[in-house]
């Protein structure tokens, strides 16, 4: 799977809050913008980087590389004697926090999965710095950076349906065409970032924040959750053979991260000093062809080969000369092509790692890269919306996928080459022809940025994955909604709560979601009596699943029951007395 965010810091800063200590408010900028000798660290600075950073990136938390990448930005003291490179006084443009601030790569900004700052707050920082970083007077807080709440709060994560909404639960001024959803109070979910089938379609891993859930499609359940990631997952590649299922990710700044598991050990991931050499995080991780190496892209802007079987480290690619946010094969194994930040798609010789060939023609940096399994061609994009079509063997474009509205974020064919899928911040995910002859469809049901998207083996299905953590996977011929997945692991193996939701409104679930189930009408709360009874008849795992593999199901019957009938009054004879 393509270029992930990197830990997603700050939506799981969301998560956390909401599990502890609940949500930050937002500083808004100042009315009056000081000059750049006179902006202080006390004054200025510290209220945004308190609102929008400090939650996970603080003294405390630093200790715990997986959640603030060992970055501390709640004390002058810790932002400049802490990581090189964070603050460099007298330059803003090598300071990695405005970088991160002003980048045009959402996976990139901070914060991590909500809306950039303000420009009014960018340019006080960019100020501060330009100016020498000063540290200020110190100011008395009012009250402490981090909020404090007493107890957990959790939202409703809702999931509508195609279910019309019966008449005795529509409120007053409801529209007559409501919709019923089905809510859990689980969220916010941390963002699905990395999707796969295995290569015989019977398991679907999913990657999320420190965590990978193997979905047994067959049972509509999540039959294990692999627990060893120190930070969001961002790639997962199955062997050909479906033997084991390697695991890419890391701590930014910290570390990279690749983890391979053996299948038929019981997922058992392979020795601990296997896979080390990247510095930072590992976007992107492929097997070759023949299951024998390993290739893995990463944010220290170099693209590395391993030996699959025992780690032990091959070539090592540094001609990039920013990240690296994707590497494939080529089919018959002997080439790498890997894309990146610096605007560039190369294609390499994998033994050598020898640059074959420049593609030469984005304008900004590459997010996302797929080469089709006959090798006469690749797709590449960029934030520029639209997907680029490439002749491997003169480095020409011989067309362009426009129709996203937003950065594609992962590309990739069907095994049997007929279809291409992207997988766009644009909220969809679209199904094109293979040659770049235009979209085919369009599929729309997702409610947030999709990151990931992956074939069935059979090109029956295609599944995605996006913010809102939910994975959707829908029928490729008719382009419909099969189902919606979601999962919520615990502290040890076997906590793993999840559910399968139907669009018809049927819903499979772990005994412990099964019974916080909520009804809604639209997005807001159902009430009557009737809820209840309502629920005991959606959930419905044979129903479900029979949805969810494309089987005709019935819709359920939650009509309200008939009035009932007037006793029927017989004549009296006449003459006769009531």
């Amino acid at each position: 799977m393509s270029f992930r965010s990197s830990v997603i810091l700050f939506t799981i800063f969301a998560i956390v809050a909401v599990a502890g200590s609940g949500f930050c408010a937002i500083q808004t900028a100042r009315k009056s913008a000081p000059a750049a000798g006179s902006v202080s660290y006390a004054r200025d600075i510290r209220p945004i980087l308190g609102a929008q950073c400090a939650g996970c990136h603080n003294a405390t938390t630093a200790k715990t590389p997986a959640v603030s990448g060992g970055l501390a930005l709640d004390a002058y003291s810790t932002i400049i004697k802490g990581k090189p490179g964070v603050v460099v006084p007298g330059k803003p443009d090598a300071s990695e926090l405005v970088k991160r601030l002003e980048t045009k790569n959402p996976k990139l900004r901070m914060p991590k999965g909500g809306e950039p700052l303000p420009p009014a707050q960018i340019d006080l920082i960019r100020r501060w710095i330009a100016g020498g970083a000063a540290e200020g007077k110190p100011v008395k807080e009012p009250a402490p950076l981090q909020p404090a709440t007493a107890k957990p709060a959790f939202i409703d994560v809702v999931v509508p349906t195609t279910l019309a909404a019966p008449a005795d639960l529509l409120a007053p001024k409801a529209p007559k065409d409501a919709r019923l959803a089905l809510a859990l109070p689980v969220g916010p979910l941390a963002p699905a970032t990395a999707i796969a089938y295995s290569p015989d379609g019977k398991t679907l891993a999913v990657g999320s924040y420190r965590a990978v859930f193997l979905w047994e499609l067959a049972l509509g359940k999540v039959a294990r959750t692999l627990m060893e990631p120190s930070g969001t997952v961002q790639s997962l590649a199955w062997s050909p053979d479906g033997s084991h299922l390697a695991v890419s990710g890391g701590v930014p700044g910290v570390s990279g991260e690749i983890l391979v598991y053996g299948v038929a050990n019981g997922y058992k991931p392979g020795p601990a000093d296997a896979f080390i050499g990247h510095a930072d995080v590992v976007y992107s991780v492929v097997f070759s062809p023949d299951g024998k190496t390993l290739a893995s892209a990463s944010q220290d802007k170099t693209v590395r080969t391993w030996e699959a079987e025992s780690g032990k480290p091959g070539i090592t690619i540094k001609q990039h000369s920013d990240i690296v946010t994707c590497v494939r094969f080529t089919p018959d194994g002997n080439g790498l092509v890997s894309c990146g930040q610096d605007r560039s798609v190369r294609q390499w010789e994998t033994k050598t790692g020898k640059l074959v060939r420049n593609f030469e023609g984005h304008g900004s940096g590459v997010t996302a890269l797929a080469v089709r399994p006959d090798g006469q061609r690749f797709v590449s994009a960029d934030a520029d919306n639209r997907l680029r079509w490439w002749n491997t063997s003169d480095g020409a474009t011989v067309n362009y996928g426009n129709g996203h509205g937003a950065q594609v974020n992962d590309i990739v064919f069907s095994k049997d080459g007929k279809f291409v899928a992207s997988a766009s911040a644009d909220h969809t995910v679209r199904l094109w022809d293979t040659n770049g002859g235009g979209p085919q469809k369009n599929l729309t049901d997702a409610p947030d940025w999709n990151y990931c998207v992956s074939f069935s083996p059979d090109a029956k299905f295609v599944a995605a994955g996006g913010g809102d953590g939910i994975v959707r996977i829908w029928d490729v011929a008719s382009g419909s909604l099969r189902g919606s997945f979601l999962a919520v692991s615990g502290s040890k193996q076997g906590e793993t709560n999840w559910a399968v939701f139907s669009p018809t409104g049927y819903i499979s679930a772990s005994p412990g979601w099964s019974k916080r189930l909520k009804l809604f009408v639209g997005d807001s709360p159902a009430a009557g009596p009737r809820i209840q009874s309502i629920l005991t008849i959606l959930v419905n795992s044979d129903a479900a699943l029979k949805n969810l593999h494309g089987e005709k199901v019935e819709a359920p019957n939650i009509a309200p029951p008939a009035a009932p009938l007037p006793k029927k009054v017989e004549a009296l004879p006449a003459g006769a007395k009531k």
